[in-house]
C-alpha cells in the first residue's frame, strides 16, 4: 500500500502531483468532559491524480478526480473524508463550529395528511402548521456533501445561530 485516496470535484485552482496539501477539518474529536469539538488539520502530499482510467499530472476544476496521498489508508476508508476539503496549505477556508443562518419556514408540512381532532363532539381538521425554531432544538444541516447535526443556540426573526 502506498497511501490513501480521496475522491471529489475540484471547485477552483489546480492540483499537481507532488503538491503539498492540507485536509480540513481533518481529524475531529469531541472532548468527553466539556463536549467541545476539536479538529486537527491533516497535511500530506499528492502522489497521484486519476480521472476514469487516466493518470493525470495535474487536475483542474470539473469532473471527478481521485487524489492519491501519502496518508494512512485508515483515514480515507469508508468515505470518512466525505465533506472534507483538500487544498493548498495557507489557502484553506476557516473551520467553523458556529454559524448564523438566514432562514424561513414553510407554512405547513408537505406530503402529510391533515389530522382530524374531535372538538365539542365535532370532527375538525387540524392544520399541519410548523412551529417556530426554539433554542436547544437539534437540526440536520447539509453543507455540500456533508450532513451533520447542529443545535440551535439563539433564534431571531429571520436568523438562527447553530452550534455543531
Amino acid at each position: 500500500m502506498k497511501g490513501g485516496v480521496a475522491g471529489g470535484t475540484i471547485l477552483k485552482g489546480v492540483l499537481k502531483v507532488g503538491d503539498k496539501i492540507s485536509i480540513r477539518p481533518g481529524l475531529i474529536t469531541r472532548n468527553q468532559k466539556t463536549g467541545n469539538v476539536q479538529w486537527r488539520e491533516i497535511e500530506s502530499q499528492i502522489t497521484s491524480l486519476k480521472a476514469d482510467d487516466n493518470q493525470l499530472m495535474y487536475a483542474v476544476p470539473g469532473g471527478l478526480i481521485g487524489v492519491g496521498m501519502k496518508v494512512d489508508p485508515f483515514i480515507t476508508r469508508s468515505d470518512s473524508l466525505v465533506g472534507q476539503i483538500i487544498g493548498h496549505p495557507g489557502l484553506m477556508p476557516e473551520v467553523l463550529s458556529e454559524i448564523d443562518v438566514n432562514y424561513f419556514l414553510l407554512k405547513r408540512l408537505l406530503g402529510v395528511k391533515n389530522q382530524e381532532k374531535i372538538v365539542d363532539g365535532e370532527k375538525k381538521s387540524v392544520n399541519n402548521k410548523i412551529a417556530g425554531l426554539k433554542p436547544s432544538e437539534v437540526l440536520m444541516i447539509n453543507v455540500g456533501s456533508q450532513s451533520l447535526a447542529g443545535t440551535v443556540i439563539t433564534v431571531k426573526k429571520e436568523t438562527v445561530r447553530i452550534k455543531f
